[in-house]
């Protein structure tokens, strides 16, 4: 490799010191691996012990060139529970695309965490690497994207000669979401309904989740969780043109936050539901209840995404994602076919399932 290259291995330990002495986040550093919200925020995981690894770094000098995002966490098998590390993102920088660095930065993440690796999705352009790798299919799924107005940025970033009417288009973007929400609104139950919002799960919270959340691939308890939807992960940036780095984790916006509530009937906690709101989108997190409350607790989802302004909802639940689109008026919805995969390295024969709350770190 070009000898201005070098691979970094950085673990939880060297995160802190990173953090110490700015490393990675500079005046020079236009991309960086991510936020220095993020970074703190993994140093609170008490599933990461000091010697695990968080990410691979390539660097040429000073410029990080490529990265591979890893998350450690916990993963229930028939073996028991076992030590596992999520592979979130996997970038490259477009001059060294055709080169070996990609494969070389993923390689030294694999060796770096003994190859038990856990991937939640696949992006298209990385699916033919990881055929012909050692890992096997899991926990097939359907995401559901479900818009409910006429997304004016969609619109022009398929039909370039629209950008011209750009004001228009987003003046029909703004009439169409306050059509939908009216239409919506007038759907909901939720008279019976009151909402404890929470930034931590307290015991009586975790004493509702705890059967719903039982037989979770991913072991859950209130501090894992209350460390998933912290808010203290994010930045918001508010004039995002005039922001000078690019983070590779998403964990900037300028609309970005986590909104975490219990629905309550007759003083009794039915539901919990928290999801993400980054910029237009409301990313499902948590929605935990059981099936005889599924549909009040999905009128208390889409009041809460209205409130939060968003358009449009992402979900992997695929009985809340039905629900949704079934019930409500939205413009279009799109479907895709997921599936996670799971390294050889980690032992276990129990079919495993995804939940939208495993793995999900947005």
């Amino acid at each position: 490799m070009n000898q201005d290259l070098s691979i970094v291995t950085l673990t939880k330990a060297d995160l802190k010191q990173a953090l110490k002495d700015n490393t990675y986040w500079g005046a020079s550093s236009n991309v960086v691996p991510f936020s220095k919200s993020k970074a703190f925020w993994l140093l609170a995981n008490d599933r990461i012990a000091d010697n695990d690894l968080c990410a691979v770094l390539g660097l040429e000098k000073e410029e990080l060139v490529s990265f591979v995002y890893i998350i450690p966490d916990l993963l229930n098998t028939d073996q028991g529970t076992t030590k596992v590390y999520w592979s979130r993102r996997w970038w490259i920088h477009p001059k060294f695309k055709d080169t070996v660095l990609p494969t070389f930065t993923m390689t030294t993440a694999l060796n770096a965490v003994n190859h038990k690796m856990i991937i939640k999705f696949l992006g298209r352009d990385v699916e033919a690497y990881y055929e012909k790798q050692p890992f096997k299919k899991v926990a097939e799924r359907t995401r559901y994207y479900i818009v409910f107005n006429a997304d004016a940025e969609l619109i022009t970033a398929k039909i370039k000669g629209l950008s011209r009417l750009s004001w228009i288009l987003k003046g029909i973007d703004k009439t169409s979401l306050k059509i939908a929400n009216a239409i919506n609104k007038r759907k909901l139950k939720t008279s019976a309904l009151q909402y404890n919002y929470v930034s931590h799960i307290d015991k009586d919270v975790w004493a509702f989740m705890a059967p719903l959340c039982a037989n979770d691939a991913i072991p859950k308890d209130s501090a894992y969780i209350n460390w998933q939807i912290d808010n203290n992960q994010y930045t918001t940036t508010l004039v995002e043109k005039r922001h000078s780095k690019t983070c590779l984790v998403a964990g900037e916006a300028n609309t970005i936050f986590n909104t975490s509530f219990t629905v309550i009937k007759a003083n009794k906690i039915i539901g919990f539901i928290s999801f993400l709101t980054r910029r237009h989108e409301a990313v499902i997190r948590y929605f935990v209840c059981d099936d005889a409350h599924i549909a009040l607790c999905a009128d208390a989802l889409i009041e809460n995404v209205i409130s939060a302004g968003a358009r449009n909802i992402q979900t992997e639940n695929e009985v809340l994602g039905q629900l949704l689109q079934r019930k409500f008026f939205n413009i279009h919805t799109n479907t895709r076919t997921l599936y996670g995969l799971v390294n050889h390295a980690i032992a276990t024969e129990t079919p495993l399932f995804f939940n939208d709350r495993d793995g999900n770190f947005a």
